[in-house]
């Protein structure tokens, strides 16, 4: 996570390398407990909300790091792999609506996709 902050807010790197950081740091708080249970820390909070002042110079780009800047959503789960990953979808689901935490639901769409399951 220091890493992809450090590249995040590197103004040298390349633009594409900033950008798939920014990507890629919102999912490190599907890969860690306390981050799942209580949500991303101070940390990668503030790197994005810098990201999104520094980085873009044009509405494309802004839209662009806002759309990055987001763990992916259930709207957004691939059919070809709904089947297989229903059971634990389901229950991570439930586990969200009990929990008020939407995240768990949301992480499992994530790393469901990851690895090509």
């Amino acid at each position: 996570r220091r890493r992809l902050i450090a590249r995040i807010d590197n103004p040298a790197a390349p633009l594409g390398e900033r950008l798939e950081s920014l990507r890629m740091l919102p999912q490190t708080s599907c890969t860690n407990v306390r981050d799942l249970m209580f949500g991303p820390p101070a940390d990668v909070v503030n790197a994005i909300a810098r990201a999104e002042r520094t980085i873009p110079r044009y509405p494309s780009e802004r839209a662009l790091i806002e759309l990055q800047a987001r763990v992916p959503s259930l709207a957004n789960t691939d059919p070809a792999h709904a089947s297989f990953w229903s059971p634990a979808l389901s229950a991570a689901s439930v586990a969200g609506t009990v929990l008020h935490n939407p995240r768990l639901a949301e992480c499992t769409v994530m790393l469901s996709s990851m690895g090509g399951w």
